[in-house]
């Protein structure tokens, strides 16, 4: 049995712990939407739209039990519900495409922090982020619809694009090789102190694009302040002669400049 189970009642969902688990600190988000922490000791009720807007249900926190502390995440998908994530997004993608979402699924309202990632081929994305493997292959789906309100850039030229992509793969190869022989770094960490071109001792996920395109393709996308934030891969982008702008969700914006 799952440890969390799921429940729809009239217009609320009700989660129940199944377990001996403790989930002391819960964040809840509904369709990517902050709606805040709670503690789940035998079972919560979240309240749900009337009018069906409501379609996925994801909770980020930390757990507790006989063998320690450790985070986790779920993602429920509420059934007979709209799926508002079917928003007209890009259908062709390229080696070398950036990705980078103002929204979150790590508690913050949209406009915040955001996510990034670097497209591989035309159904996979690299990218780092806070979980083991933090650095990792996934489908492109799996960003654009965890983070539908995203944007879609793309290099002019194309070689160059192929060449960023081919030192993300590397990245990921060295990465998995590094973690089978017992080596831990990079950490996932937004450090100010280790420069950008610091490969190796930390890594998240716009640095990650930033390495891919300053070492595998030659460019260098400038940082204004503090460390380089999907906000900053944002504006760089959006006014760099070297990219074009696919996409952009209509409710797309950064509201402070990391």
């Amino acid at each position: 049995m799952e440890e969390l189970s799921f429940h729809q009642e009239d217009e609320k969902l009700v989660i129940t712990n199944n377990s001996t688990t403790l989930f002391p600190f819960v964040e809840i988000l509904l369709n990517g939407q902050y709606l805040g922490v709670f503690s789940i000791d035998k079972k919560v009720s979240i309240p749900l739209s009337k009018t069906g807007e409501t379609s996925s249900v994801l909770l980020v926190g930390y757990k507790t039990s006989e063998e320690g502390t450790h985070a986790f995440n779920y993602k429920h998908i509420l059934s007979n519900r709209k799926d508002y994530r079917k928003v007209e997004v890009s259908q062709n993608y390229q080696p070398g495409d950036v990705l980078v979402a103002c929204d979150n699924v790590n508690g913050l309202p949209y406009g915040y922090m955001g996510h990034s990632a670097i497209v591989v081929d035309n159904e996979n994305i690299i990218e780092a982020v806070i979980t083991e493997p933090i650095v990792r292959k996934v489908p492109i789906k799996q960003l654009t619809e965890f983070h539908p309100i995203h944007a879609h850039f793309r290099p002019k030229n194309a070689e160059l694009g192929k060449k960023a992509a081919s030192y993300a793969e590397r990245y990921l190869q060295i990465f998995k090789a590094n973690r089978e022989k017992g080596i831990d770094w990079p950490y996932f960490y937004f450090s100010l102190k280790t420069p950008l071109e610091d490969e190796w001792t930390y890594i998240y996920c716009s640095k990650l694009v930033w390495l891919s395109y300053h070492f595998g393709a030659n460019i260098t996308m400038e940082n204004d302040h503090l460390w380089f934030a999907p906000e900053d891969l944002y504006t760089v982008l959006s006014h760099s002669q070297d990219f074009d702008l696919i996409y952009k969700h209509p409710n797309y914006q950064f509201i402070i400049d990391m």
